[in-house]
C-alpha cells in the first residue's frame, strides 16, 4: 500500500488548505477514487496472446488484476494498493519460478492457452538451446504425411526455468495527484 497523508510529505499549499478544513474524509475519498482510476488506466493491457516487448511491463490479461486496485480513505489520508500478488510483482519486480515442476510452461499459441502439454497427443520438442546459462525448450506438433519432414512444426509451448520481471512502478503518487488533491481540498474548503 502507498499512503498519502496531509502531514510531512504534503506541499505547503496543501497543508494550508488542510489547516482550514474540518473533516478531510470527503476530499480524501475524492482523491482515492481519482488515484484508483488513474492507476487502473495506466496498467499495461494487451490482447490475450500478445506478448510484451522485452523490458516492457508484462501484459495484464485478466480483469481481476485491474479490479484488485483498491483504496481506503479517512480524515487523515488515503491508502492505495492492490490485493493481487501480480501487482506487487509488476510494481517491485522479481523472479517467477515453477512451483510444481522443473520449468515454467508458457503457451505460445492461442490453441495452447489454458491447456497443458498433456492435452496435445504427439507433442514433441522442436528446439532446445541455452541462453545466459538457462536451458530453454520449445514444444509443439510436427506436421505428418508426405513431405512433412521438410516443414517446421507448430510451436505451442516455451519451457523455461524462470522469468525475471523488471520493476515497473505503477502505484505511485504523481505531481498530477497532488494537483488533484489541491483542487479537491479547494472545493471542500472554499479556496485559500
Amino acid at each position: 500500500m502507498i499512503t498519502i497523508s496531509t502531514g510531512g510529505n504534503a506541499p505547503k499549499r496543501i497543508k494550508k488548505l488542510v489547516a482550514r478544513a474540518g473533516n478531510l474524509s470527503p476530499a480524501m475519498r475524492d482523491l482515492g477514487g481519482h488515484w484508483q482510476t488513474r492507476v487502473k488506466e495506466s496498467m499495461p493491457w494487451r490482447p490475450h496472446m500478445e506478448a510484451a516487448k522485452r523490458g516492457k511491463p508484462p501484459a495484464v490479461h485478466t480483469s481481476d488484476y485491474v479490479h484488485s486496485i483498491v483504496y481506503e480513505a479517512d480524515e487523515n489520508g488515503v491508502e492505495l494498493g492492490s490485493t493481487s500478488i501480480r501487482a506487487r510483482l509488476l510494481h517491485l519486480g522479481g523472479v517467477v519460478k515453477a512451483k510444481r515442476a522443473k520449468y515454467l510452461t508458457i503457451p505460445l499459441a492461442k490453441a495452447a492457452s489454458g491447456k497443458t502439454m498433456r492435452m496435445f497427443p504427439g507433442i514433441q520438442m522442436l528446439a532446445r538451446w541455452r541462453d545466459n546459462g538457462m536451458v530453454k525448450m520449445i514444444f509443439g506438433l510436427r506436421p505428418r504425411g508426405p513431405g512433412s519432414s521438410k516443414k517446421r512444426g507448430k510451436a505451442l509451448f516455451l519451457l523455461i526455468p524462470k522469468v525475471t520481471i523488471q520493476p515497473h512502478p505503477h502505484i505511485e503518487l504523481t505531481a498530477g495527484d497532488w494537483e488533484y488533491l489541491e483542487a479537491s481540498l479547494t472545493r471542500y474548503v472554499g479556496g485559500v
